[in-house]
């Protein structure tokens, strides 16, 4: 059940691939800034990594480069776009089946803006860069939490907009 779902122009500069307990939410330019030295990209999440993660319970992934982070930011302006890659989520079969199995989780994510970044707290899953909200191609953010990711990206976009 696991596919790369066709962007919505409503995703603008993201995409998403959704798996059977996850879904990897994707930027553009990450591999043209790495391979071809292009600019650093903007629209890409920016992973902040931790010593002691308070998310232990996710099983750690078994690559050294790849493990359990603690949030994952996003530029301000592509709020609506990261709104929109979720609801494309939401609707698709493989979610809403794990879902059904397994109902969403209690409130684990948060967010604040700062420095043009929402910045969201919780459970998030990458590879790369361990330097501090350095850029990535991806994050990969399970099925359970995603409909309170989606709670803190409209509170924090609601208290911007205050």
């Amino acid at each position: 059940m696991s596919a790369l779902v066709d962007a919505t122009p409503e995703m603008g500069e993201w995409s998403v691939y959704v798996g059977d307990d996850s879904a990897h939410l994707a930027g553009t330019g990450y591999y043209e800034h790495v391979l071809g030295g292009s600019a650093p990209p903007r629209h890409v999440p920016r992973v902040l990594w931790e010593l002691d993660l308070p998310f232990r319970t996710v099983a750690d992934a078994t690559a050294p480069d790849i493990g359990l982070a603690v949030a994952f930011a996003i530029p301000v302006e592509d709020a609506h776009q990261i709104l929109a890659a979720l609801n494309h989520i939401f609707d698709h079969p493989a979610y809403q089946a794990h879902i059904r199995a397994h109902p969403p989780g209690l409130r684990i994510w948060r967010a604040e803006t700062q420095m043009g970044f929402i910045r969201f707290y919780g459970p998030v899953i990458a590879a790369g860069s361990r330097a501090p909200w350095d850029i990535h191609d991806a994050v990969e953010l399970h099925h359970h939490s995603l409909a309170d990711l989606r709670r803190a990206l409209l509170a924090a976009r609601a208290r911007r907009s205050h």
